[in-house]
């Protein structure tokens, strides 16, 4: 039973990479773009009034310049973008902080309406959010006991704006979402408040107006903190209480007599454990500061800094702005401007990195750092996407990708491609992998002619609207394969697999249904083990099928000596006639169904596959075993080419 479970998950579990693209998989390499291009030619702005701070039309433009920006650098691709429609203002509800305006763009997932096959926004679908912002502080955190609408004070952590490009260790962290390569980014501030977020700020010099405070200020604002507390409590107490005063009696009472006079003792006690130490500069142990409650006890003191933990731990710098940058982020230039989005790593999302790519490449941040700081060198110019070049060619690739191509092939070739009209460093037109892993590319390999495709490790690929389908009934299957050179035991390997099996529309098995599938195994070898029992070069085929007269699943290896790490060329053929599959290896057959047992039942005899066996799908699977911890990038790759079939 464990066997027969086996082979039915292992058959079920290939249909999906074998099948034509599905919807999703279009939409993932589509260029939708946005849901509307704004233009703001003409415009006229009245003064906006937003929590006691006035927006000049100026102000009110700069937002509409964002946009425009944005639109201009990218097109969404496997998404759709839209700009919120709410002004962006900075809020003032927890304190005074520095006026500044804004735009989020948003990009949306898609899904394709089964009724009216038209793409559509997913319903309260997560979106991947770009927020650019004047005279905003992405990845702070409000110390809560210390605001009031007298002053803001907020922390971050030890590796904030300062650290992206001096701190290893946040180097090491975040180095592979690519804004170490080159200098685009390193002259400028980048925050990585965490792995789900940057920001990029653009300020004249790289200075923030904002000021750490010392010990001594921090409980100068402790002391302020807990009497706005006591009393918040006891006007809370009163308003909840309103018809019993003998309740709300007692509570005040509590505050005043047994409450607040233990926070001021504690408050002391940690002031004369500081004295010597109040202008050194301040670095709290939480991110929110210290609360009241922290105070309270009668037992401990409160845990203020990092020095009063038992730990050595990195703690969080507690800031305020200066006070001349609130009263100059009125006017219309702004202090700064602030650049956020969701950086992501290659091969994880599609919409998420895409946006990611867009920034990381095409959004022009020596435009607007100039349009706002040094606008003498782009006054009378337009903004423009940087690596505009790069762009372009990427997204008329993607609009081809999936247009078939009506090739003048010789009579009797059912499909052949080298992969000679495609750009290096492009995915195979015409060819379907998963964007989960790492995808195919298009190569040149180091003395080996004309171009190759290196294959992702566990990322079938197949000729998803390249070839017409079913393959004949009768029909021989070519092609190369290279590996890299290696020292392991074994070096590149690939997996080609076919099916039989009919799909549904999104790449499934259909239920119940009968077919028949080929795989064939072949993996170089060390011929440092040529001598002893540890070589593992092999060509292994393996013939399955469900269709009663041929039900099994059968097998051979064959001791591969023709590819190693010395012999990095394979020629690979399997010949298909009248249901009798004949596997060769540089030209000599090297397995026919006659060699093929199963591996419980060595007396059952393969027949081969049944008559009339139509495949419907293909394709090449990179298996290497030498792959790196990650799971997602080979340390030795594989690579094929001149695929070809013809027809018997």
């Amino acid at each position: 039973m464990k066997e027969i479970f086996f082979i039915t998950t292992m058959l079920c579990s290939s249909f999906l990479s074998f099948a034509q693209p599905t919807d999703q998989q279009r939409i993932e390499d589509s260029v939708i773009g946005w849901k509307q291009i704004y233009s703001f030619k003409g415009k006229q702005y009245k003064t906006l009034a937003v929590e006691g701070q006035t927006y000049s039309a100026y102000q009110q433009s700069i937002s509409d310049s964002f946009t425009t920006w944005i639109q201009r650098t990218f097109l969404p691709i496997g998404a759709w973008g839209d700009i919120f429609p709410k002004n962006f203002t900075t809020r003032q509800n927890k304190g005074p902080v520095p006026q500044g305006i804004g735009m989020d763009a948003l990009i949306y997932a898609l899904f394709k309406n089964d009724r009216t096959r038209k793409y559509e926004m997913i319903p309260n679908e997560s979106h991947v959010d770009v927020s650019i912002y004047t005279n905003a502080l992405a990845g702070i955190n409000p110390v809560h006991l210390f605001n009031s609408p007298d002053g803001f004070f907020f922390s971050m952590p030890k590796e904030n704006y300062a650290s992206t490009f001096t701190d290893k260790s946040v180097m090491d962290a975040v180095k592979e979402f690519g804004l170490h390569e080159g200098d685009r980014f390193s002259r400028y501030m980048v925050y990585f408040p965490s792995q789900m977020g940057v920001t990029v700020v653009l300020t004249p010099d790289n200075q923030l107006p904002i000021v750490q405070l010392s010990k001594g200020e921090v409980l100068e604002q402790c002391e302020k903190g807990l009497l706005r507390e006591v009393e918040e409590r006891k006007k809370e107490a009163r308003h909840m209480s309103s018809n019993n005063p003998s309740y709300y009696a007692g509570i005040i009472k509590d505050l005043d007599e047994k409450f607040y006079p233990q926070c001021i003792r504690n408050l002391n006690a940690v002031r004369e454990k500081y004295k010597s130490k109040l202008t050194e500069p301040a670095v709290l142990y939480y991110f929110t500061g210290p609360s009241f409650s922290d105070f309270t006890s009668t037992s401990s003191l409160p845990t203020i800094f990092i020095e009063d933990w038992y730990q050595k731990i990195s703690g969080y710098p507690v800031y305020r702005y200066r006070k001349e940058a609130i009263e100059n982020s009125k006017k219309d230039k702004p202090l700064w401007i602030s650049i956020s989005w969701q950086p992501k790593k290659p091969n994880t999302g599609v919409q998420a990195y895409e946006v990611h790519r867009a920034m990381l490449r095409y959004f022009n941040y020596d435009y607007v750092y100039n349009y706002f700081f040094n606008p003498e060198k782009v006054k009378g110019v337009s903004y423009s996407p940087s690596n505009a070049d790069e762009q372009a060619a990427r997204i008329k690739q993607l609009k081809t990708h999936w247009v078939k191509e009506e090739k003048q092939l010789p009579q009797g070739t059912f499909f052949a491609d080298d992969f000679s009209d495609n750009a290096e460093g492009n995915r195979p037109k015409g060819w379907n992998d998963t964007k989960s892993r790492t995808p195919a590319t298009v190569v040149s390999v180091k003395t080996k002619p004309g171009k190759w495709v290196q294959l992702g490790y566990m990322n079938a690929l197949s000729p998803a609207t390249s070839l017409t389908r079913p393959l004949p009934e009768n029909f021989t299957l070519d092609f190369d394969m290279v590996t890299d050179e290696f020292n392991a035991r074994t070096g590149g390997s690939v997996k080609l697999s076919l099916s039989s099996f009919p799909t549904t529309p999104e790449g499934w098995a259909v239920p119940n249904s009968k077919g028949t599938t080929i795989e064939w195994y072949i993996t170089a070898g060390n011929e440092s083990d040529y001598n002893n029992n540890n070589y593992r070069g092999e060509s292994k085929p393996i013939i399955n099928s469900t269709v009663a007269s041929h039900n099994g699943n059968f097998n051979y290896t064959y001791d591969l000596r023709e590819f190693t790490n010395k012999k990095t060329t394979v020629h690979a053929t399997l010949k298909v006639k009248n249901g009798q599959p004949a596997f060769f290896i540089n030209g000599k057959q090297i397995a026919v169904p006659s060699d093929m047992k199963q591996d419980y039942c060595k007396d059952c005899a393969c027949k081969g596959i049944p008559p009339g066996t139509m495949f419907r799908n293909l394709n090449f699977t990179n298996t290497t075993h030498n792959w790196s911890p990650d799971g997602k990038s080979n340390e030795v790759h594989v690579y094929i080419s001149n695929v070809k079939i013809t027809k018997e």
